[in-house]
């Protein structure tokens, strides 16, 4: 439980129904983005396990969200990977959307990966009242998420430059990260849910 009101609107409110979102990667040529939609009392536990799935990461590195000047991130038990390293912002067990009281407009950032930090700005589209969906599902989106540790924005950007142009080395190595069979422009809505629905 919060120890404290966040002061991202006036009061936290008793969750309405559903959010419509639209998660969209910073600092790409051309853009990847995912709509989706989330039951408003979604914890931002989950909710970083939906955000994993639509862009298809396998959650090896570090997170936070961040609400204005507000950062939120995991809390890790004593043994666990990365205990010990000093906390990226307050911890977030227990923590939900719609305790920020969002609504129609309002961005907020979630950060995968302090080295790469691929950033990713979420809007809300539609907050819809009435409607309490048991989990979530994606309505729409664009291009394959880059592969993990493929080296952040500028240099994705100048790796899917040399995969359209039939090359997959650099230096005579294989491009880092990369499947042979990735193909930049892929999105596949299906398989996307598929798996978000293996998270309930």
């Amino acid at each position: 439980m919060l120890r404290r009101v966040i002061p991202w609107k006036a009061m936290p409110r008793p969750a309405r129904g559903m959010l419509h979102l639209t998660a969209t990667l910073r600092g790409l040529r051309q853009a990847v983005w995912r709509s989706f939609v989330v039951p408003e009392a979604i914890t931002l536990a989950k909710l970083h396990r939906v955000l994993q799935t639509l862009f298809e990461w396998e959650d090896r590195h570090l997170h936070l969200f961040q609400f204005g000047a507000l950062r939120f991130a995991p809390h890790f038990p004593r043994g666990e990977e990365f205990d010990g390293l000093p906390p990226l912002g307050d911890d977030y067990r227990g923590l939900t959307l719609a305790q920020f009281t969002l609504d129609l407009g309002d961005r907020f950032s979630y950060t995968y990966d302090m080295g790469d930090e691929w950033i990713v700005d979420i809007v809300v589209d539609a907050a819809q009242e009435g409607l309490r969906p048991a989990w979530c599902w994606c309505t729409d989106g664009r291009r394959a998420a880059p592969p993990e540790d493929c080296g952040g924005p500028p240099i994705y950007d100048e790796l899917v430059s040399l995969l359209t142009t039939g090359k997959a080395e650099i230096d005579g190595e294989l491009i880092p990260g990369f499947a042979p069979d990735f193909v930049a422009s892929r999105f596949d809505l299906a398989e996307i849910n598929h798996r978000l629905s293996k998270l309930r």
